[in-house]
C-alpha cells in the first residue's frame, strides 16, 4: 500500500514539477523614458504617393531593445482616426534605427502614443 501511494503522489506532483521548470515569455513592458524613445516622427508620401509614418528609435540603454512603437493618426481637425504598431527589432545599444511603415489612408498628424520592450 505505501508504495501505491508514493505512485500516486508521484504521478500527481509530476505536472507541477514539468511546469515549474517552463520557460515564460516575459510580456512586453512599456519602455523606461530615458531607455528608449522615438525622434524626428513625421508623416511622408512615398515614391508613389502613398502615405507613410516614418521615424527613429534611440536605444539609449547598453542593451540591444526590440520594441513595438505604437502611434496614434490624426485628421486635419486634430480627431484621431487611428493607430499603427510598427515594430522594430535589434536595435544595438547605443544606437538608432529608423522605421517606415505605409498607411492604409491619410492623417493630417502623428503621434507616440506608446513604446513597448519585448
Amino acid at each position: 500500500m505505501p508504495l501505491r501511494l508514493l505512485l500516486a503522489l508521484l504521478v500527481l506532483a509530476a505536472p507541477a514539477v514539468t511546469l515549474s521548470g517552463c520557460a515564460r515569455e516575459e510580456p512586453p513592458r512599456e519602455a523606461a523614458i530615458e531607455d528608449v524613445a522615438v525622434e524626428n516622427l513625421r508623416l511622408v508620401r512615398g515614391a508613389n504617393g502613398d502615405p507613410a509614418v516614418q521615424g527613429v528609435v534611440v536605444n539609449a540603454s547598453d542593451e540591444e531593445q526590440s520594441v513595438q512603437v505604437v502611434i496614434a493618426l490624426y485628421d486635419a481637425a486634430n480627431q484621431r482616426i487611428g493607430e499603427v504598431q510598427v515594430p522594430v527589432e535589434r536595435v544595438a545599444p547605443r544606437a538608432e534605427q529608423g522605421f517606415s511603415r505605409a498607411l492604409d489612408r491619410d492623417a493630417a498628424g502623428a503621434s507616440v502614443r506608446r513604446i513597448l520592450v519585448f
